[in-house]
């Protein structure tokens, strides 16, 4: 699956996430800037900018962030959605706050996290 086949509540929630993460640890870098950049080139500018409003408006904190992401049903959206938000927490060092919220979205999604040797 690739990002251009996320409908919009998925699309939501992927720039939703990211912002969540982007956000949690109250610094942002080069890396994750570029992570960002990634996702926005994919979707469009303006669709990107268009969730990124949607997305303040609408989640004014985790909770109702949380509660959105329980919608979101495709398995496949869900793990595309992961990997995005994952690689951007990993981009820098991975705060508690980025892991908390990461840690609650595997376990809810059923997303099986794996490491691979580099």
């Amino acid at each position: 699956m690739e990002l251009n086949e996320l409908n919009h509540e998925e699309r939501l929630a992927l720039v939703g996430l990211m912002e969540c993460v982007a956000t949690s640890d109250l610094r942002g870098s080069a890396d994750e800037a570029a992570e960002v950049d990634e996702v926005s080139a994919a979707l469009g500018e303006e669709a990107y900018r268009a969730c990124l409003d949607e997305s303040e408006h609408r989640f004014k904190d985790e909770a109702a962030l949380q509660t959105f992401l329980r919608t979101i049903e495709r398995q496949e959206a869900r793990e595309l959605i992961f990997s995005y938000a994952f690689d951007l927490a990993a981009s820098d060092a991975v705060g508690g706050s980025e892991t908390a919220i990461l840690d609650w979205v595997a376990l809810e999604w059923n997303i099986e996290v794996r490491f691979e040797e580099p």
